[in-house]
């Protein structure tokens, strides 16, 4: 999550005993915290005990914070010394991260019995770095108190945008091992904004939309507190025969923070409704934590194929969505804008004076009847966006932003929405899933055949709904 100034930048820890039970009353020694700005410069984070072995780190930024990564490290004082990292990231008026930001990754290197390293030691023959391109880059690494590292590399006006990467490991055996990553935006990208509707669904509801029409889900919710490795549920997952529920797999949805999102294969069940999880979670389960279970009838789907097959749709079915953009000031001396590439079609485009002491907001411009007319036209040769005439005399100056439709961006996380007809979608994507598995390593039977065949007989009967109605001034570009 990004926060802008002005906002509260806030972390939940949970702090639990060797088995399993919260652990109540800790203190998070000022001696032992090392908390950095974008600018190297402690702040100072206040950290509350909400119960429950959960505490709150906090901090209220100032209205004029710079923006970057903010990076906080604590350790309690309980018996066990746990250590705490939080990063957060602060956008500034060009947001993060443009081609000439700094890139930066802070960290702690801890040694086997959980103590602070000082004068840790990164060679270069173990470090890597890529950017957009898959080159190397120049990058530091400094080195504060409290064995807390600052990775900083400094990009220029055209690096190329796209995922850079940083991996170092220090001189221990076995060596720490430090991956850093960071996605830097075109100025296009960054002006762009994805405007799904009221009505949008979520990744999280079409997954479980199109899981339980091929009757591979189920809700479970945990009834007691666990360790990070249990998960126990005496309501829904009781009965039937031991290890049902193995080589299943669960994904955490909601209840402690520091879990949710993380993904679990099952190891085994009791008929008591206990799971045995191949590898721990990050923090305990508490009662009330929620997660979804599948491959309960041994198709073997897991969650990344069904979030392909949702993505896959969308791509193949040319869904677009509303956008909008800010292009910035208009200049009657040039008198154009380059589209931003998402745009697929423009429909409207708007003004807003910041002269404007009557506070009329933004207005709406007419479009011009041919090229060189007055109001907006597209120039298609150059994909330009031109004001002429009067209404380009009208808003010298003013700030320019332009409405229409593109293509549907990846839903990468649970709550990544989009406007679509969902029984088209829950449809196609249900097909997909089981029309694959014909051939493959699973055992497919006939009935689930006929399913995808039908599931996919209605997704093409609705493909047409999928097709958004065009405002009269509408343009493709």
């Amino acid at each position: 999550m990004a926060y802008i100034p002005g906002d509260t930048l806030t972390e939940h820890i949970t702090l639990v005993e060797p088995d399993g039970s919260p652990t109540l009353g800790a203190t998070f020694p000022s001696e032992e915290r090392v908390s950095l700005d974008p600018n190297g410069a402690p702040f100072p984070a206040t950290i509350t005990e909400l119960g429950q072995g959960v505490y709150r780190i906090a901090y209220a930024l100032p209205t004029n914070a710079a923006p970057g990564e903010w990076f906080i490290k604590v350790r309690a004082d309980d018996d066990n010394r746990q250590v705490f990292v939080c990063r957060w990231e602060v956008m500034g008026d060009t947001k993060l991260y443009l081609p000439g930001d700094t890139l930066t990754y802070t960290f702690a290197v801890l040694d086997v019995n959980n103590d602070d390293v000082t004068g840790a030691i990164f060679p270069e023959a173990r470090r890597f770095s890529a950017d957009a391109t898959g080159s190397p880059f120049a990058f530091r690494i400094d080195e504060f108190e409290r064995g807390v590292y600052r990775i900083t590399a400094a990009t220029s006006a055209s690096s190329e945008p796209g995922k850079w990467m940083v991996r170092v490991q220090d001189t221990s055996e076995p060596p720490n091992v430090f991956e850093a990553e960071w996605q830097v935006l075109s100025k296009a990208q960054v002006n762009v904004i994805y405007t799904p509707a009221f009505g949008g669904y979520t990744r999280r509801e079409l997954r479980r939309m199109v899981l339980a029409k091929v009757g591979d889900l189920v809700l479970t919710r945990a009834t007691t507190n666990s360790g990070s490795s249990l998960w126990i549920d005496a309501d829904t997952l009781i009965g039937g025969d031991a290890g049902r529920w193995a080589g299943r797999q669960m994904l955490i949805t909601s209840g402690t923070p520091g879990n949710v999102g993380h993904i679990r294969y099952i190891a085994g069940s009791n008929k008591q409704g206990t799971l045995q999880l191949s590898r721990a979670l990050p923090f305990p389960v508490f009662a009330g934590d929620e997660a979804e279970i599948i491959n309960t009838r041994g198709g073997g789907f897991t969650f990344q194929e069904v979030h392909q097959a949702i993505n896959i749709c969308l791509i193949n079915a040319n869904v677009q969505t509303p956008i909008v953009a800010e292009l910035g000031d208009f200049d009657i001396g040039t008198r154009t804008f380059p589209i931003p590439p998402e745009f697929n079609e423009i429909d409207t485009i708007q003004s807003l004076d910041p002269r404007d002491t009557r506070n009329t907001g933004w207005q709406t411009l007419h479009s011009a009847r041919a090229m060189g007319g007055d109001g907006w036209t597209v120039d298609h040769a150059s994909r330009e966006l031109v004001i002429s005439g009067r209404s380009g005399h009208r808003i010298d100056g003013h700030t320019i932003r332009i409405y229409g439709r593109g293509k549907v961006p990846p839903l990468v996380n649970d709550d990544d929405t989009v406007d679509v007809n969902v029984e088209w979608l829950t449809n196609a994507a249900a097909a997909f899933l089981l029309m694959q598995a014909i051939g493959g390593p699973r055992a497919l039977t006939p009935e689930w055949e006929r399913k995808g065949n039908f599931f996919q007989q209605v997704a093409d009967s609705l493909i047409d709904r999928t097709r958004p109605r065009r405002k009269p001034n509408t343009v493709r570009v």
